[in-house]
């Protein structure tokens, strides 16, 4: 049969066309058909990271400079990425940013959606790939923080 081989990192110049045998199955073993795959060379580069580690009371400054240094999207767009069941008494706050694009939290379900769509939310993330300023909290809401009923009225 034939098949790609990937011996060394590269572009498509290092794919290789090549015949090996069928394989053999063994009797608790089954041969599947493979209609399509990715190939890709691991290199452990890939997987490099650095770590530092620090007394407790250094974490928070550690992290305000990674959130400063690369702007992850979790931190300056799609808000709500660690949290949490927020448990009875918070039960009324609305689902998160990151909620509302990724469904799967099945606390998340319980909370009232709002006006935190799937669809501004990808809007706002096409902002910010685009090169636009995308606040956390919108000017609207912005105005809002702060206030009471009572002060609304």
């Amino acid at each position: 049969m034939k098949a790609i081989q990937v011996k060394q990192p590269g572009g498509p110049e290092a794919l290789e066309l090549v015949d090996i045998p069928v394989p053999q199955p063994k009797p608790s073993e089954a041969v599947v058909k493979v209609a399509a795959a990715g190939v890709n060379f691991i290199d452990l580069a890939d997987f490099y990271f650095r770590s530092l580690i620090v007394d407790d009371i250094w974490i928070p400054l550690g992290e305000n400079m990674m959130i400063e240094q690369f702007k992850p999207v979790w931190n300056l767009v799609i808000d709500g990425f660690g949290n949490k069941d927020p448990g009875m008494r918070r039960a009324t706050q609305y689902r998160s940013p990151w909620d509302a694009l990724h469904p799967g939290r099945q606390f998340a379900k319980k909370l009232a959606s709002g006006e935190n769509t799937s669809k501004m939310q990808t809007r706002r993330l096409k902002d910010y790939f685009a090169g636009q300023i995308v606040p956390l909290v919108s000017a609207e809401d912005a105005t809002d923080i702060g206030t009471t009923e009572d002060e609304e009225e």
